[in-house]
C-alpha cells in the first residue's frame, strides 16, 4: 500500500522525510428536523521525496519541486528526551509561497541529507524576535 492516497510517485522516486498525517474534525451546523450533531473530519497528509514536497489535503495536492524551494525552516528541539532530533517546520519557495510541514523527530545526523535534497535552499532555524513572533502566534 502507498504511503499517499492521491499521488503517485515518479520512477526513481522515493519518500526521504515523511509521511505525517493529521486529522482535524470540526463541528458542523446543519439544519434539519431531527436534532443531533455532525461533524467533519479532513485529512493531511505530508512528505518530502527525493524530487518534491508532497502534501495531500482531502481530495487536493500541493506538490512544490525540492529546486524551487528556497527556505528550510527547521526547529531543534530542546527537551532531554528528544535532543538529537530536530523537527521540520516548513518550506518557503522561490515564489512566496510557505508550506507548513511540522514533520517530527528527525535526526540531527541528516540535517546533511536535508541539505542534499534542497541544493537551493537556506536551512535554518527561525532566529530573532520575527522567530519569536512566529512560535508565539503561529505560521
Amino acid at each position: 500500500m502507498s504511503a499517499l492516497r492521491i499521488t503517485k510517485l515518479k520512477d526513481g522516486e522515493e519518500i526521504v522525510f515523511g509521511p505525517i498525517r493529521s486529522t482535524q474534525t470540526s463541528a458542523l451546523s446543519v439544519r434539519a428536523s431531527d436534532e443531533g450533531e455532525a461533524t467533519h473530519t479532513s485529512q493531511r497528509t505530508v512528505c518530502v521525496s527525493n524530487r518534491r514536497v508532497i502534501v495531500e489535503s482531502g481530495d487536493a495536492v500541493i506538490t512544490l519541486p525540492n529546486q524551487d524551494v528556497k527556505r528550510v525552516v527547521i526547529k531543534q528541539n530542546t527537551s532531554k528526551t528528544d535532543a538529537n532530533t530536530f523537527n521540520l517546520l516548513r518550506v518557503e519557495s522561490k515564489f512566496g509561497q510557505k508550506i507548513k510541514l511540522e514533520i517530527p523527530g528527525i535526526g540531527l545526523e541528516r540535517q546533511a541529507e536535508l541539505a542534499a535534497i534542497f541544493p537551493y535552499a537556506a536551512v535554518g532555524a527561525r532566529r530573532g524576535l520575527l522567530g519569536w513572533l512566529e512560535d508565539l502566534l503561529g505560521d
